[in-house]
């Protein structure tokens, strides 16, 4: 919900381009797509770690 919401709150708050701010969300996604598998995996060679 907040990944939809950035367009809307850049345009609104930050007085940004409609068009900057969907290219920042755009972005943002494709990271998000490309990076976590790469965070799993690396998670998994590392072993993950308890909070407490």
């Amino acid at each position: 919900m907040l990944i939809a919401y950035l367009p809307t709150f850049a345009t609104r708050q930050l007085k940004l381009p409609f068009g900057q701010s969907f290219t920042a969300l755009i972005v943002g996604n494709l990271l998000l797509t490309v990076l976590s598998p790469v965070a799993g995996a690396w998670s998994d060679r590392i072993g993950r770690k308890g909070l407490w």
